[in-house]
């Protein structure tokens, strides 16, 4: 392989920000591999502001040649996403996620708390790579796809609210209560869920030093929605667009905390004291978290995005990367994943006439709209002399 740093472009214009191409080395051309973007505005905010919890996860890209984005993204004070980085490769694979890592593990070292805590859905060597490259970091089993996991083997609401009140368990001891009731019930069930290390899906076993208790990896899932439109764009053209969209949330976050009182909590953390107050009559805050003052949301964004120049302004490239290979798929091309079976689908709305307005047809064989029928009431007769 051949690899180009980003000393070319991106290390110039924006310092501390990586950007790694990946190319097939021939004798003729260079095929696209991968391009991982880390822009240092967001890196650094995880670094000074924002819990050691970072959530990996993948989704297709929907544009000609297809493929996959890589994502890597971290909470900050106000639980918004703050996105370390991408990844455009070819495949979900185990190669592609260790180099993923490798590129971001120096930046993430820099973490004034050194264990990492990752949430994922632990598949396609994902696993592996966590475990290669950071040995001593917990590593989280989203929730949502081991649920998804366990009702396709074992069915019944009871089984299932069994291991919903097991993973939401805070103390050992619940959690312990839950299994054996769920024993009692299913042993089989119960040397599933404990074949899949409990320390990684329970959060009675999660670290409490980085005040996170997610279960599932949905923020990454929001990371996906969030950029559905640039998932559809070619290359140049998404790492534009990837970068307009940090710079957006970084302005918009930063233009939100100007009014906040100093030393204050995070609107946020309000928020959770009131729902506290309503349960708790009297409740005293001793102190405040690290993290929920408004002082470190601040430095959080401290650091200003900047932003990245447009195709003009590029330096020419010292060689050409040829796109991949189209591979084309039977059956006619799809942009939305199957939903599974017990997934609720959207609701469909009536499609109506444009022209009189009405459901049921379309324009071209519309009969006129509606059009007034006789009266339903009993006419009254009235008899003359002629």
């Amino acid at each position: 392989m051949c690899k180009t740093s980003a000393t070319n472009y991106t290390n110039i214009r924006i310092p501390n920000s990586l950007e790694f191409w990946v190319a097939l080395q021939d004798q003729d051309d260079k095929t696209f591999e991968s391009v991982t973007i880390s822009f240092d505005a967001p890196v650094r905010a995880f670094i000074n502001g924002c819990r050691n919890v970072d959530g990996l996860d993948g989704c297709h890209l929907k544009g000609k040649y297809g493929g996959f984005l890589l994502s890597a993204t971290a909470l900050d004070g106000q639980n918004g996403l703050v996105p370390l980085g991408i990844m455009v490769c070819k495949n979900e694979c185990a190669e592609n996620w260790f180099l993923f890592l490798k590129h971001l593990k120096p930046r993430l070292d820099e973490h004034p708390v050194q264990e990492i805590n990752f949430i994922s859905d632990r598949q396609k060597g994902l696993r592996d790579a966590v475990h290669t490259l950071f040995p001593t970091s917990p590593h989280r089993f989203c929730f949502r796809h081991m649920y998804q996991n366990f009702k396709s083997h074992f069915k019944g609401s009871k089984l299932h609210t069994m291991l919903w009140n097991a993973a939401r368990a805070y103390k050992t001891k619940h959690f312990q209560a839950h299994m054996d009731s769920m024993m009692v019930e299913n042993v089989k069930a119960f040397e599933y869920l404990m074949g899949e290390d409990p320390k990684s899906w329970c959060r009675a076993f999660f670290d409490h030093n980085n005040s996170c208790e997610h279960l599932s990896n949905n923020f990454s899932e929001s990371f996906n929605n969030m950029i559905a439109k640039i998932r559809e764009k070619p290359l140049c053209t998404l790492i534009l667009m990837y970068g307009q969209l940090v710079m957006g949330l970084f302005y918009k976050r930063i233009n939100a905390c100007v009014g906040w009182d100093s030393g204050d909590l995070v609107p946020s953390a309000k928020k959770l004291l009131k729902l506290m107050f309503k349960k708790i009559w009297e409740y005293k805050v001793a102190g405040a978290v690290a993290g929920k003052v408004y002082e470190i949301y601040k430095i959080t964004y401290a650091s200003g995005m900047v932003p990245l120049e447009g195709p003009d302004d590029w330096e020419e490239p010292r060689f050409t990367i040829v796109p991949p290979l189209l591979i084309r798929k039977p059956g006619r091309p799809r942009k939305n994943r199957k939903k599974a079976y017990d997934e609720t689908l959207p609701e469909k709305k009536p499609r109506c006439c444009s022209k009189c307005k009405q459901p049921g047809h379309n324009k071209t064989t519309c009969g006129g709209g509606p059009i007034g029928s006789n009266t339903k009431r009993k006419r009254i007769r009235v008899e003359v002399d002629g």
